[in-house]
């Protein structure tokens, strides 16, 4: 990559500025979220060229650096990252997690982090704290997903989810384990926007 060609082709840009002005790195990527097909890094031009080798890991395909326009955050200290590439497994999470809150009703919506964070603990919490020696059997043969489902949701809880969605499957979306655009397929029920309010 030739970076004085960049350079050039922002310095030449109509809007450019002299001076300390942050400028704008563009990444093109696949159709992401909300059906835009481009991610930005914002700062200074040193600041844009160093996450030039990050953006395209975890953004896509570098394409050009412009001017700041009208309605982009500028911070003047830090870098700012607007991503809607689904290119890393964290995007991919996050879509799964906002399309299930689009099914679910909101009331259920609580869930979703209490289903992280038992995902993010190790599984032996799900032991009660006066098993001093061997684990029992319900634990030995049981998943991480199935304990929580057993032990982290009430049977009010499970009764309410198994209306709209399989509480196992519910872990599975709710932890970035189903892709986004798999998730409606696992919902039983789609509720009706009187319920989506609740």
């Amino acid at each position: 990559m030739n970076v004085a060609v960049f350079i050039a082709a922002w310095e030449s840009h109509p809007d450019y500025q002299p001076g300390p002005i942050p400028c704008v790195g563009v990444f093109s990527h696949d159709t992401g979220i909300c059906g835009s097909t481009e991610s930005y890094i914002i700062g200074g031009i040193q600041d844009v060229f160093a996450n030039i080798k990050w953006g395209e890991e975890k953004l896509g395909k570098f394409t050009e650096v412009c001017p700041v326009w009208g309605g982009i955050p500028v911070d003047p200290y830090f870098v700012t990252v607007l991503s809607t590439s689904l290119k890393s497994k964290a995007a991919q999470a996050k879509a799964a997690r906002d399309e299930l809150k689009r099914l679910l009703p909101r009331r259920l919506h609580r869930l979703i982090s209490k289903a992280r964070q038992a995902n993010s603990k190790p599984k032996w919490l799900f032991l009660p704290p006066d098993v001093d020696a061997a684990a029992p059997a319900w634990y030995t043969t049981s998943t991480k997903k199935e304990l929580f489902v057993e032990r982290r949701l009430t049977q009010g809880d499970r009764d309410d989810l198994s209306r709209y969605i399989d509480p196992l499957a519910f872990y599975d979306c709710a932890t970035g384990k189903i892709p986004h655009d798999k998730v409606k397929d696992f919902c039983l029920y789609q509720p009706r926007l009187d319920e989506v309010r609740s």
